[in-house]
């Protein structure tokens, strides 16, 4: 009786917690402008229940629910978008953008109803973390790659981890308006084009001579398994990020760039090695990634481009561009440049990069 009391205890807790990661997770939605996601979020909570797969494992969550750990909120969220999108006709895509939308009493009973029948669907997707393959992010990578290229004079060799769908390593193959300069590839249909604050970046643009990428569980962009699964963890009512992602997956098709499969600290390990490239700076970046692992994986990489970093040159320079959350859960771009090491905060930004303060002086 003791152990069931217990048992029963430990549910509620975990209940609890995912419920609260939950609501954190709307109040983030609504803040960076998606407020059918919100919505969703909110409505999900009130039908949830013990009497699908779905809904047991989401409310057993075994493991941490938050945002910047299992986001188990966007998980959520991914595996319903994916039913809309897979299935345009069924009931609940009806209420989807860009259709009109419902009531919220009507929206849950649609809801119910599509956890209900496709039970199965819904719970695969529980599995997947969340990989936004948020290429507004570029834009801010792109500017400390100028950052990086203006100080050492060198063309670049860049190295992504969490690079998921690849569409971010291929940054060099958009156009971008920063401060009201022009860079990138004039020629791109896409344009990045986000609220800057601050100084212009750096010049010159940056040259990238060979590019590399690894993700744990890559999306395949070469198919339409891929191309669906990296549309569904977009949010639904933000028609400009399903426009953009659309045109960086094309640009991704006109010459695919191979993502490895592996963890991301033996992969650093493996692939930045010493000695260095004569005449080409050596780029680690990622972005959004660095907390979900595993805090061994975490040390390992830090302790290893400390190593290569110390045996960097003038001809041979490293440099570490991050653009992770900081101790107050603001998303901020830091570089670090060997020979030298020291890390400087180059920016902060929303993380889709809609508004970004860039803090250089380029004088």
């Amino acid at each position: 009786m003791i152990d069931e009391t217990l048992r029963l205890g430990e549910v509620d807790v975990r209940s609890q917690m995912v419920r609260a990661s939950f609501a954190d997770q709307a109040e983030l939605c609504e803040r960076f402008g998606s407020t059918f996601t919100a919505a969703l979020l909110r409505s999900v909570l009130r039908v949830l229940n013990g009497h699908t797969r779905f809904g047991t494992r989401i409310l057993t969550w075994d493991g941490n629910p938050c945002a910047t750990a299992d986001a188990l909120a966007l998980r959520v969220a991914g595996a319903l978008h994916a039913l809309v999108r897979r299935r345009p006709s069924c009931d609940l895509a009806k209420a989807y953008p860009p259709n009109s939308s419902v009531g919220p009493v009507a929206f849950e009973r649609l809801l119910a109803e599509a956890i209900a029948e496709n039970d199965e669907f819904l719970s695969s997707w529980l599995e997947h973390a969340p990989q936004t393959n948020e290429v507004g992010r570029a834009a801010l990578l792109y500017a400390g790659m100028m950052e990086v290229a203006g100080r050492t004079g060198c063309p670049l060799s860049v190295f992504e981890i969490g690079t998921s769908a690849g569409l971010n390593l291929i940054l060099d193959r958009y156009a971008y308006v920063l401060s009201g300069r022009k860079a990138g590839n004039p020629g791109s249909p896409l344009v990045l084009h986000p609220d800057w604050i601050g100084p212009s970046p750096r010049e010159p643009e940056p040259r990238i001579v060979s590019r590399c990428g690894c993700d744990l569980a890559p999306i395949d962009v070469t198919n339409a398994v891929g191309r669906e699964r990296a549309h569904a963890y977009i949010w639904p009512d933000q028609e400009q990020r399903h426009r953009r992602i659309a045109q960086a997956i094309s640009l991704f098709l006109d010459d695919p760039v191979p993502i490895e499969q592996g963890n991301a600290s033996d992969w650093v390990l493996n692939r930045l090695r010493l000695p260095g490239i004569p005449g080409v700076a050596r780029v680690l970046f990622h972005s959004l990634m660095f907390s979900y692992l595993p805090s061994d994986s975490q040390v390992a990489i830090a302790e290893h481009m400390e190593t290569i970093g110390a045996h960097a040159t003038s001809q041979s320079p490293v440099a570490w561009l991050s653009f992770e959350l900081d101790r107050n859960a603001e998303p901020h771009l830091a570089l670090r440049l060997w020979p030298g090491g020291g890390q400087e905060r180059l920016a902060t930004a929303d993380p889709h990069c809609r508004r970004i303060i860039w803090h250089l002086r380029t004088d």
